[in-house]
């Protein structure tokens, strides 16, 4: 009879077991490493992947438990559970305030006290945040919700002060504000020492993160925190590592995707524009990916112009519009070309001071502000219900980063019932072609996204 020692962190197998089960479950809690196929030519010993069981202890990380489980009944092992985590005593739930949860996010709720960990998918949209802020009040524990952006700090803090009507804390962008519910950045989690084993509930959000090492050690630093959750709109990863979001919390139990949110009324419908731009240069062999972005991306006054110009139409027809870059380099580029027709238009980045960038993006969400140029900062977390106009103008290569950022148009607003994403699909480029296949892939896996292929700007209705 083999043993399953279960810890929150880590657990382990004790007892004999046949090679062979050891080598299944060796190679099922594995992932092959993103461009391992060239490594492998100069290790020819190793297999190309990035494994999570240890042979030697038989050790692996808790959210993974499931897949052990299959490996030793598909091999008919026999086994028994030693729990050696302590489940906190319950406590009264804390009382929601300004809030009434629509029923998929009260039974997303429910699940998640049952199931005690996991993975939770809600598209953009279908408010994660007030799931996650009825959640720290169904448990009413001490909770630490990792966050990885300065932007979502103050919206994430608002939203549960609001509903649950009790001090949150921050840590993070030079503030060390510790309560018994705190939100931090990952990058800030040393000054987290003392707090860290005494968290009972650790949340993940934009969990498609959790994969990178910061945020393993924060987890690893929560040995007590039995309730272990990621929430995230788009539960993939393009470095083939989602097996490690399960590993931080455990299998995914919700699957709510923007389709089922837009059928049911809580998002918009968006209509995706492939705006179809030929390159001219086609003969790129031997040329690399950043100078390849930088000719026909970042200083490509063609492309550049046309940007411009569809956002001067956007913005003729009323529309609020987001124009998306990469690289501020980029967006200098574009502002210079946009400043000539429209005087007031602001560009906000990483290195945009904060308190500007927090008055611009304020006017943008009210409304008063009706176009904005922007880096990534905005492509995920930020809610900005009044955008009704993106314009993705970045050559994205992250499928994810696409899919959110599209999302950030689908929340509904008083007199906005559809959503207008344009995005630049470079043809008859290296790299960049590619890159916009796999974006239209994306798209094209969400039924209600409807997509319209344009070559030229009366293409795009921005009335119809």
């Amino acid at each position: 009879m083999i043993k399953i020692n279960i810890e929150n962190v880590k657990s382990n197998l004790e007892g004999d077991l046949d090679p062979k089960v050891i080598s299944a479950i060796y190679n099922k809690l594995a992932a092959e490493v993103q461009g391992s196929f060239y490594a492998r030519k100069q290790n020819p010993w190793w297999d190309g992947k990035k494994h999570f069981f240890t042979k030697v202890g038989k050790a692996f990380m808790t959210g993974l438990i499931w897949m052990v489980r299959e490996t030793l009944d598909k091999h008919h092992v026999q086994y028994e559970y030693n729990d050696l985590r302590i489940k906190p005593n319950p406590k009264k739930e804390l009382p929601l305030h300004n809030v009434t949860l629509r029923a998929y996010q009260q039974s997303i709720v429910d699940e998640a006290v049952k199931k005690e960990r996991g993975v939770i998918r809600v598209s953009t949209g279908g408010g994660k945040t007030t799931i996650i802020a009825a959640l720290v009040g169904k448990l009413n524990f001490t909770t630490l919700i990792l966050i990885h952006r300065q932007e979502i700090m103050a919206q994430i803090k608002e939203t549960l002060e609001r509903i649950l009507q009790i001090p949150i804390g921050t840590v993070g962008a030079g503030t060390v504000d510790i309560q018994r519910v705190t939100i931090a950045m990952v990058q800030s989690a040393h000054e987290l020492k003392e707090f860290l084993p005494t968290v009972d509930v650790l949340i993940g959000d934009e969990g498609h993160h959790a994969p990178a090492e910061t945020y393993w050690q924060v987890a690893e630093a929560c040995p007590n925190a039995y309730y272990r959750y990621l929430f995230t709109g788009s539960d993939w990863r393009e470095d083939n590592m989602d097996i490690m979001l399960d590993g931080f919390a455990a299998k995914k139990f919700v699957d709510i995707n923007a389709s089922k949110l837009i059928d049911d009324g809580w998002l918009v419908p968006p209509t995706i524009y492939l705006y179809d731009f030929q390159h001219e240069r086609k003969n790129r062999k031997g040329v690399r990916y950043p100078k390849i972005y930088n000719e026909e991306v970042t200083n490509n006054l063609k492309r550049n112009q046309l940007v411009v110009d569809l956002a001067m139409r956007s913005v003729e027809a009323g529309k609020s519009t987001l124009i998306l870059i990469n690289y501020i380099e980029h967006g200098e580029n574009l502002l210079t070309l946009l400043k000539a027709v429209y005087p007031d238009i602001e560009f906000i980045h990483g290195s945009t001071e904060v308190g500007k960038r927090q008055k611009v993006l304020q006017e943008f969400k009210e409304g008063t502000r009706k176009l904005l140029l922007a880096s990534n900062i905005l492509g995920e977390g930020v809610d900005i219900p009044k955008l009704e106009v993106l314009i993705t103008a970045r050559a994205e290569a992250s499928t994810i980063a696409a899919y959110q950022a599209l999302g950030r148009t689908l929340r509904p607003s008083e007199g906005k019932t559809k959503a207008i994403i344009i995005d630049l699909f470079d043809s008859d480029c290296k790299y960049l072609e590619s890159h916009a296949s796999a974006r239209l892939k994306i798209y094209a896996s969400e039924p209600r996204y409807k997509i319209v292929p344009v070559s030229d700007l009366n293409g795009v209705k921005f009335d119809a």
